[in-house]
């Protein structure tokens, strides 16, 4: 059904003499092209291709072979369109591919143009170029069929568009994809194997790799090895044992002279350490046309291969051959005109159940070229076309499955590492994070509720994506992925509210409500307490934390950083460096603490930017009594207080503490720990939560003390009811 549309100079003016220096320049620079062009150098071809338009300006011939060389370039697609637009415009029946003079473009111009158009989603104009190339078909060629479906994709491919999915995609990195084009990946089902192409300027490159358990190890080129240069992956058997392989030595408009034929199965397998030389499988399989593409089934009885020999629906069909025990291939079976149009279909590949068959197909329905199906084979239903982004204006072929919603696949991604690398791809329902603000004491305040919202995507190096609120209804909307968000709400005159938002993706809900509750920053007065005011003894639990019990998992939840309006010293009073307090208790009947001040309503422990030690306990009277250090005299936390004071901490005071009687083991439990902290109120359902900031750089936030494992594991469950899912018992003394 395609048609071959450029023809080959090689050979065509070997022995012509030519009189003009420049027609002899512009002959070699076409040559050099096409020799290129035979490698698969696309864009290298693209550039010979311009040195040869310096030397004749405004060729529409040359200007055609340009665009059309970039279009087959993975990663310059788009810098087709400028070069077939202008060759269309010089289009003409009487072009004569053979002519070095030839100054006009060939019609087909238009029909690449239109292709161009397609893959960049410009529907309208593609359509529009579709028609006018049309016009220079006869009506009754078969390409002509072709041309209609391009048009109806181009009508297709908007409301297919609107169904989209969310894609998440993961290169498979460095260790597989380099700065050339990688491609044609496929998996053994016992998942130890993987195979895949790599073409660069010597041709196609077979490679290997094996699971190393958490990564693959470093491919492994066996082209040598199997003897063969221009054959590129297609199968693999389930064990890893065997591969598939296909010639390649036609493309759009390219004939190749190489020492295979065109179109045909090969066969290598693994035995003793190295693979084999490669076999070519003999009729039914191959045949005098086109085998484009084969793969086995999980058994391995059968193979999935791609033909457009006679007797199918048109262009190229999906067939199935199995084999005997004498390893004789059986008559190929068309699968029918379920999976099979008069277009053409591609790529088959079995899932590991062997129960669906997904394929490419430019019919039933597609939106661009080839697009990616599958079908029930025990069931005989129409194929499903796979979603937007997955599918896309381009021709998207060779997918291989991991289950119905995800595979691998190899495209160009700028952000990638070559003109093509290979990615595990997996399509995902999208989620409406929908999120309602609140404002704590909204009656005593008469701040403006602007507010700045932005998310930051965990699992992309915390890319900002900026978020409209409509500061009304002090609500927002964003349609995400599911993944690992963190949060951050910014206003004037309000604390920062930062949170982590975990969407899993097995989250079967259309909208995932938050709710964030701004508290303004009131200006308020530290509570001198004295003595006499306040009882002098305080009982005071500073915890030594050991490490977790050996039947909780340990979680430590990472926060974002918090831009807190810190305490300015006394301008008459010179600042000391900052002090490091140590919490330890003494060893003492009693001893003493310094009080810094109490708030009813609190701050994070970063406050204090030039204290470090600073503990933090929520009364039954409502403060928050921020205290440094454990003293053996008086004399020593009255000293300790100076040093306060001198910071500007002046309502600082010494109080009394009564140790505890000691215990040799207690339990408490762990809510959570962040390396930058948030405030006390934090924990709005939970009461006397203590913070102690680790010398690891973390904060931790705890609840109760029990006096036994069992105790602590009874009121786990309670505490995780409540939203602290990462709660977990940890040993203290």
């Amino acid at each position: 059904m395609h048609r071959f549309l450029t023809t080959l100079f090689l050979a065509a003016f070997g022995t012509i003499l030519l009189q003009a220096q420049n027609w002899n320049q512009i002959l070699s620079k076409e040559i050099e092209a096409e020799y290129f062009l035979l490698e698969k150098c696309y864009e290298k071809a693209a550039l010979k291709y311009l040195e040869a338009l310096d030397l004749y300006p405004q060729n529409a011939n040359m200007l055609y072979k340009i665009g059309y060389s970039y279009l087959l370039t993975p990663d310059k697609k788009e810098y087709a369109i400028k070069y077939l637009e202008q060759a269309a415009e010089k289009v003409s029946l009487d072009y004569n591919p053979k002519a070095i003079k030839e100054a006009n473009a060939p019609p087909e111009a238009l029909f690449y143009l239109g292709k161009a158009y397609q893959i960049t989603n410009q529907f309208k104009r593609a359509e529009d170029v579709y028609r006018r190339y049309r016009e220079h078909l006869d009506p009754l060629e078969d390409f002509c069929r072709y041309v209609d479906l391009l048009v109806a994709q181009c009508k297709n491919a908007p409301a297919l568009m609107e169904e989209k999915k969310g894609l998440k995609a993961k290169n498979l990195g460095t260790s597989i994809n380099d700065s050339d084009m990688n491609f044609n990946a496929v998996f053994s089902g016992d998942g130890k194997t993987m195979a895949f192409t790599r073409c660069n300027e010597s041709g196609y490159e077979v490679l290997v790799a094996r699971n190393l358990g958490e990564s693959w190890g470093d491919p492994v080129s066996i082209s040598e090895e199997i003897r063969a240069y221009f054959l590129k992956t297609s199968g693999i058997s389930y064990d890893g044992t065997e591969l598939y392989l296909i010639d390649d030595f036609t493309s759009e408009g390219i004939v190749y002279y190489f020492p295979y034929e065109k179109g045909s199965v090969y066969y290598t397998y693994y035995d003793n350490g190295k693979w084999a030389k490669v076999q070519k499988l003999k009729k039914p399989i191959n045949s005098k046309y086109n085998e484009s593409h084969a793969s086995i089934s999980p058994d391995g009885h059968t193979l999935y291969f791609a033909s457009d020999r006679p007797g199918g629906y048109g262009g190229l069909d999906i067939y199935k051959s199995t084999i005997d025990s004498k390893g004789k291939w059986s008559k190929p079976e068309n699968l029918g005109p379920t999976i099979n149009s008069e277009f053409n279909e591609n790529t088959p590949f079995l899932s590991s159940d062997g129960r669906y068959l997904f394929f490419s197909s430019e019919a039933h329905n597609s939106m661009g070229g080839y697009d990616i199906f599958y079908a029930d084979l025990t069931a005989g239903t129409q194929p499903v076309r796979m979603e937007f982004p997955l599918n896309n204006a381009e021709d998207n072929l060779f997918f291989f499955p991991n289950d119905l919603t995800s595979g691998y696949m190899a495209y160009h991604d700028p952000k990638g590492h070559g003109h093509k690398d290979i990615f595990y791809t997996k399509l995902l329902p999208y989620v409406n994070l929908v999120g309602n603000i609140t404002i704590t004491n909204d009656g005593e305040t008469n701040l403006s509720p602007d507010f700045n919202v932005s998310l930051y995507s965990m699992d992309e190096s915390m890319s900002e994506i900026p978020l409209d609120v409509d500061n009304q209804s002090r609500s927002f909307a964003h349609t995400l992925l599911p993944g690992n968000y963190q949060i951050s709400v910014k206003g004037d005159g309000y604390y920062d509210f930062d949170q982590t938002i975990n969407i899993s993706e097995d989250y079967d809900l259309t909208n995932f409500p938050l709710e964030i509750a701004m508290i303004p920053i009131v200006q308020q007065v530290a509570v001198a307490e004295v003595q006499h005011e306040l009882p002098d003894e305080l009982e005071v639990a500073l915890p030594v934390l050991n490490q977790p019990v050996s039947d909780e998992k340990h979680h430590e939840v990472l926060g974002k950083k918090r831009d807190v309006e810190k305490p300015s010293p006394k301008e008459d009073v010179t600042v000391m460096p900052k002090i490091v307090f140590d919490n330890t208790s003494s060893a003492s009947e009693s001893a003493f603490t310094v009080q810094i001040l109490a708030l009813i309503v609190p701050v994070g422990l970063d406050y204090f930017q030039n204290i470090e030690g600073v503990s933090v306990v929520k009364g039954s009277d409502g403060f928050h009594r921020y205290t440094v250090g454990s003293f053996d005299t008086k004399e020593e936390a009255l000293e300790t207080r100076q040093q306060l004071v001198a910071l500007g901490y002046k309502d600082a005071f010494v109080r009394k503490v009564i140790a505890p009687t000691v215990i040799p083991a207690r339990f408490a439990i762990q809510i959570m720990a962040l390396k930058n902290p948030v405030e006390i109120n934090f924990f709005k359902n939970l009461d006397n939560v203590r913070v102690s900031h680790g010398d690891d750089g973390f904060y931790r936030y705890f609840y109760g003390t029990y006096q036994s494992l069992e105790e602590a594991k009874q009121e786990l469950p309670r505490i995780k009811e409540l939203g602290y899912s990462d709660a977990f018992v940890r040993k203290v003394e």
